[in-house]
């Protein structure tokens, strides 16, 4: 029998599909103007090194939008707070969103999009220092940096102990021209207090068009006023490795970052000094103040030193930010021993290299703690061309210790104006671990460079 479809039923369904569309077009109507902040709520609770939850990241959004509303003048209503509901759910998830969804209810589109930002900058306040949201201009800025290439001033920046702190002065860059060092807390930026200041705020601040001049205001430990930097921002084409031969078959080998193309200059730098025919004897690696940079580079470039064992490996929530690298050695490497320079001002990716060497009793650090950065962001593009550097994972070494904290050398050497003391003693030590046959080179360069750092001979010069 065959069935047929009443008017009544017709009309029923076509009811019931309009109220579904809606339903549909209100809830898209709602999101409009704000999706972004879901967008970044969900990156966040998935990809963070650290499980949050949701309601932590819901109330950092909720105080991101009322400080912006009491800043304009329109402020209109207390913000709900969720942080006593610690679930970690999909409904936690779920009733977060819907938070987050109701505080951008009856605002209009032109009114969302500077409270968007906002509730982005309120939710990573619950982060991480090192974890940003950027928008389409530090986005690209970021990108740049990897290639070596931007307009700026060549400083590193990160939050320590609550201050605005310099990581390091990019050798051959306006600011280290200018002085600057690691260790130096800014206090103003062209006249504005840093105080409150995120990283990402403070780059945007110092950033600028070429050929324009910054002002920073900085405070120095063991300086009893303030220094003042007038800076003038440059096109900065980063130059990574440098290297030259010293005496006795000795080599220096300098690597201020790590970049793209960081790894193959290094290689290219170890044949010109020799270390395929068997002319590189012993190796200074100068990683003093250098930031870091990208991750594979730094394991790559520490790869060319190790035969074989895990160089590092990284743990994080996801299966993407978990992962263990190796040597990739299928040949031993020519061995020579190496003294590795290190200072405050190497983080991350440097302490990545210096650690690896110092854990295979491959290399022997030498000069003053490192900066301490244990922890891999990673960068993940988002809608309309902006982005989020997202901590994701952190660093462990094969013996299973941490880069937190930072690395203590082998041998403690200070730093002084005029005199390089960790690049003479390390020249030295690495003259008595060639001269004596008695033990492993690597052993004797420790012992050595120990004794030196104590009792340096008197006529250590530049």
């Amino acid at each position: 029998m065959k069935k047929t479809f009443s008017t009544k039923k017709f009309l029923r369904f076509v009811l019931t599909a309009a109220l579904a569309c809606a339903v549909f077009v209100a809830e898209a109507t709602a999101k409009e103007g704000h999706a972004l902040v879901d967008e970044v709520f969900t990156l966040i609770l998935d990809n963070y090194v650290d499980e949050l939850p949701p309601s932590t990241l819901a109330d950092g959004a909720l105080s991101g939008v009322e400080e912006e509303l009491k800043a304009v003048g329109k402020y209109y209503k207390p913000m709900p707070t969720l942080s006593s509901d610690k679930g970690l759910s999909s409904a936690d998830r779920n009733k977060a969103l819907e938070a987050i969804d109701a505080v951008f209810e009856g605002i209009s589109l032109g009114e969302k999009a500077g409270l968007e930002e906002a509730a982005l900058r309120g939710m990573f306040k619950k982060l991480d220092q090192h974890s940003l949201y950027l928008d389409t201009a530090a986005y690209k800025d970021i990108q740049a940096e990897t290639r070596g290439e931007f307009v700026g001033i060549g400083l590193q920046l990160a939050l320590k102990h609550g201050e605005l702190s310099v990581i390091s002065a990019i050798e051959d860059t306006p600011a280290y021209r200018a002085g600057l060092k690691a260790g130096d807390k800014l206090i103003t930026i062209d006249g504005v207090s840093s105080k409150s200041m995120s990283v990402a705020d403070a780059i945007k601040h110092i950033r600028g068009i070429k050929g324009t001049v910054v002002t920073l205001d900085a405070r120095r430990s063991g300086v009893d006023r303030t220094l003042e930097f007038k800076i003038t921002r440059e096109q900065i084409k980063i130059k990574s490795v440098k290297s030259r031969p010293l005496e006795g078959g000795i080599g220096y080998l300098r690597v201020s970052q790590f970049q793209e193309n960081t790894a193959e200059e290094v290689s290219a730098a170890l044949v010109k000094l020799g270390s395929r025919d068997n002319k590189l004897n012993g190796l200074i690696l100068d990683l003093r103040n250098n930031p870091g940079g990208l991750l594979l580079s730094a394991v790559d470039v520490a790869d060319e030193f190790i035969d074989a064992g895990t160089i590092v490996y990284l743990k994080g929530r996801t299966v993407d930010a978990n992962a263990r690298f190796e040597s990739k050695s299928t040949r031993p490497r020519p061995y020579y021993p190496i003294a590795v320079l290190v200072n405050e001002g190497s983080a991350s990716a440097a302490e990545v290299v210096a650690g690896a060497l110092q854990d295979l009793n491959r290399g022997v650090l030498i000069g003053n703690g490192t900066f301490g950065k244990g922890t891999v962001q990673t960068l993940f593009p988002l809608k309309n061309n902006n982005g989020a550097r997202l901590t994701t994972a952190r660093y462990h070494f094969s013996s299973g210790r941490a880069v937190s904290g930072g690395l203590t050398p082998d041998a403690k050497v200070e730093e002084k104006e005029g005199v390089d003391r960790p690049l003479e003693i390390a020249r030295r030590a690495l003259e008595n671990a060639l001269g004596d046959k008695s033990a492993r080179p690597i052993d004797v360069l420790k012992k050595a460079a120990e004794l030196l750092s104590l009792n340096p001979a008197p006529d250590l010069k530049h």
